[in-house]
């Protein structure tokens, strides 16, 4: 090293110490926030009388349910006994065979499917959660809570990892306001922390949540009220 070379780097060195460069401080202690729609009505659906086939095959027969604010409902029961179907009827995706379902006119709610195959494939993660905010600020920073960060977002969901899917599909719920979320096993695929983000999250959200899970400590944390199907 030359003495011109030698100089420059000792004052470098020297302007180091004197104002040394602030590095940026990482957030170990990311948290996620579910947003409610103001005012949260007292009643928020009923369902009365309810029976469902799947062609010669009952699945629910004779079901009264109520669903009121900010109630935390685990749904519970055998395998197969008819959990995901219940929450397709409360959604609108099936019709009962007979009974009724009504809605408060208030009542907004958002989903998770447990079955992360229903995802677009086909769209960027950008893309498809451009469906549920204009701000793409706000989706690369819900994204970043939940450590999908830098380009991923323009990577698409075909291609991404189960458990980057789940992330994805939180992700739009966090991204609207609902006043009910129906949630399939959302805690299938998750690492340990976003769990326990997810967790505080659901515990301080104001609105509803019907919940399917077998994840033993997430039930006993998060349900207000079980109700068993038999």
């Amino acid at each position: 090293m030359n003495q011109q070379a030698k100089h420059i780097e000792e004052r470098i060195i020297m302007l180091q110490n004197r104002f040394p460069i602030e590095k940026p401080i990482r957030d170990k202690t990311r948290k996620i926030m579910f947003s409610s729609v103001q005012g949260q009505p007292k009643e928020l659906l009923s369902l009365k009388d309810i029976d469902f086939s799947y062609g010669e095959k009952q699945v629910l027969h004779n079901l009264y349910f109520y669903l009121w604010g900010g109630e935390k409902i685990w749904l519970a029961g055998a395998n197969g006994i008819g959990k995901t179907t219940l929450l397709k009827i409360i959604t609108g995706e099936l019709k009962p065979t007979k009974g009724t379902v009504s809605y408060n006119n208030f009542l907004k709610f958002g989903v998770y499917n447990q079955n992360l195959n229903t995802l677009p494939g086909n769209l960027t993660i950008l893309e498809y959660l451009k469906q549920f905010s204009d701000s793409e600020m706000e989706i690369r920073n819900f994204m970043g809570c939940l450590g999908l960060t830098g380009d991923i977002a323009y990577q698409k969901i075909e291609v991404l990892s189960w458990g980057e899917k789940a992330k994805v599909q939180l992700t739009s719920l966090l991204c609207g306001k609902y006043n009910l979320l129906l949630l399939d096993e959302p805690t299938n695929h998750l690492d340990i922390k976003t769990r326990e983000m997810l967790e505080q999250a659901l515990n301080q959200y104001q609105g509803a949540v019907i919940f399917v899970s077998h994840d033993r400590a997430f039930i006993q944390n998060l349900a207000t009220r079980k109700f068993e199907l038999k």
